[in-house]
């Protein structure tokens, strides 16, 4: 009896979550294909083609970030079907519980953490990164502090400003480098058209050098610059934490961020990577919850308020933790752990207050 109600609660549960990941990605996707339609446009392929490819790439992003948002619908529809066709009150007449119930769905959140694992991590970061070789839509430019056009790196006592978007392409255009002295003094400027890895350093092409100091500026066909310039770790720090993968994410922390930036929003997304898949798992079981407060079948919408005023409540907090991660501003692991624990003893409390003596509701009256 027990196994066939587990397979009906799983199927009652999945289904809704299917039908609602659906439904939002592609309300989502509708506006996003709107916003980035004029950059679609523009390109040298089939409209529709182009659009079709882009929704493709778009979607695994969108689900990402809309998957904790359509995991509580799918929860609250599906409880709201349990209740409005009475079917909650026979598994309580069995003897379930509300926290009963919220047990045998563990297999599929633990499904639904190991499916947003998945995602972020194998399907996100290469169809972001094919859409920012596009430049369509919010995927023009990764944002490189508060400056989108150009990537700063450090070599040795030099900084060396590249052009960002020709930096993932593993090329070097636009290159300026500022020479330093040991003590951190600006000894001289050089600007190249271009430039190519050789050996220990870079190629310059079109050279202009410019002492400090009022000496003559000269122009130079060639220069040869000893830097090292990993264009691999380049592209990696011209894209958003939340684009990478989990090793690129921990080879950019352990490498402290190759002397470019800081590595706060790193840090923060490398464990964010694990305990995100936390939310839609504690989304879809939140709505078990608030069955105690029910005492008849016909309440539906105080269900729908309190769920959503929640998982909206929950979704802000969470992000403004997780920005100020992302700025320093919170260490890492309190930023990324904190707001997915403390939703999980948020529901885990609530179910266990359900079970204790004395706080456990009569079954609901018949209508």
């Amino acid at each position: 009896m027990m196994t066939v109600m587990n397979r009906y609660l799983m199927r009652h549960f999945a289904l809704r979550l299917a039908v609602v990941i659906f439904a939002v990605a592609a309300f989502g996707l509708l506006f996003d294909l709107i916003d980035a339609s004029d950059d679609l446009l523009k390109r040298d392929t089939n409209p529709a083609l182009a659009m079709l490819a882009y929704g493709a790439l778009r979607l695994p992003s969108l689900v990402r970030e809309m998957l904790p948002l359509s995991a509580l619908l799918a929860g609250l529809f599906a409880v709201a079907d349990l209740l409005r066709h009475r079917e909650i009150v026979v598994m309580w007449g069995s003897g379930l519980s509300s926290g009963g119930l919220a047990l045998r769905m563990l297999p599929l959140a633990v499904l639904l953490v190991g499916l947003k694992f998945a995602n972020d991590e194998l399907l996100v970061p290469p169809t972001t990164a094919v859409l920012r070789d596009w430049e369509v839509g919010d995927f023009k430019q990764a944002r490189f502090g508060a400056d989108r056009n150009y990537v700063w790196i450090q070599s040795g006592e030099d900084v060396i400003r590249l052009d960002a978007d020709p930096a993932q392409r593993r090329e070097l255009r636009n290159v300026v480098v500022f020479r330093r002295a040991a003590d951190g003094t600006l000894v001289e400027r050089i600007d190249a058209a271009r430039g190519r890895l050789v050996g220990n350093g870079v190629e310059l092409e079109e050279v202009i050098r410019r002492p400090v100091g009022g000496r003559q500026t000269r122009r130079l066909e060639r220069l040869f610059l000893p830097a090292r310039i990993d264009l691999d770790a380049v592209a990696l720090m011209a894209r958003p934490a939340a684009e990478l993968a989990y090793a690129d994410l921990l080879r950019v922390v352990e490498a402290e961020g190759y002397g470019m930036r800081p590595v706060h929003a790193h840090r923060t997304w490398l464990h964010y990577r694990l305990a995100g898949g936390l939310v839609p798992a504690m989304m879809l079981i939140l709505p078990f919850g608030f069955l105690r407060s029910f005492r008849r079948v016909g309440g539906i919408t105080p269900l729908f308020v309190k769920g959503l005023a929640t998982g909206f409540a929950f979704q802000i907090f969470g992000g403004f933790v997780l920005a100020l991660g992302e700025g320093g501003f919170v260490a890492p692991v309190p930023a990324a752990w904190g707001p997915p624990l403390l939703l999980t003893a948020v529901v885990v409390g609530m179910l266990v207050s359900a079970e204790m003596p004395g706080r456990r509701r009569p079954l609901p009256e018949a209508a």
